[in-house]
């Protein structure tokens, strides 16, 4: 079973999960249209999960509260998709893509998230802003693959890979303030500033 929201090209449609469950195989938010999904509480699970699928689509998800778990997850598919967590738990079993081949950002302030591995600009632009809270990733972050740009700045909170950092020259990443922990010793960017 699938959760679509504006999912038909010119439609608008937004969706509040306060104190509930969702359970889907799969979730696209913004698929042909324009879409919002605000979480408070309780629990989203989903299979494969979409910010912006099409290249009409914007998709937008605001996590403040309660858990959101889904296997694969991809902001920015064709569209253009944003992701906004303020508090709360997300769980991203496998891949999370940022950029596929739209543009696709990621606004963690508060909160955990935590993802198998994770590509910031994969054809497309992607961009990752952490000003708190906690992100962790389990093997590798990528910024910039297959002629995509990512761009990674760390503001605040902390970060935690467990491989590696790399990627081609067209990522970048920003380390101001916070805390970076990067347990492999491999860390290949087109850019690294502190």
């Amino acid at each position: 079973d699938t959760f679509n929201i504006g999912n038909a090209q010119g439609s608008n449609g937004s969706f509040t999960l306060a104190g509930s469950s969702v359970t889907a195989g799969a979730e696209t938010i913004g698929g042909s249209g324009s879409g919002v999904l605000t979480q408070t509480t309780g629990t989203n699970s989903v299979g494969d999960f979409y910010l912006g699928r099409e290249s009409s689509g914007d998709g937008s998800y605001f996590l403040n509260g309660g858990n959101l778990s889904a296997n694969f997850e991809t902001i920015g598919i064709n569209g253009s998709g944003r992701f906004t967590q303020s508090s709360g738990t997300h769980t991203v079993n496998s891949d999370l893509f940022l950029g596929y081949v739209g543009r696709g950002r990621y606004d963690l302030s508060g909160g955990s998230l935590t993802v198998n591995s994770e590509t910031i600009g994969v054809f497309g632009s992607g961009r990752f802003t952490q000003d708190g809270g906690t992100h962790t990733v389990t093997n590798d972050l990528i910024l910039g693959r297959f002629g995509g740009a990512g761009t990674y700045t760390l503001n605040n909170g902390t970060l935690n890979i467990g491989n590696s950092v790399n990627g081609s020259a067209s990522g970048t990443f920003n380390l101001d303030r916070g805390i970076l922990s990067i347990t492999g010793s491999s860390v290949g960017v087109g850019a690294f500033t502190v």
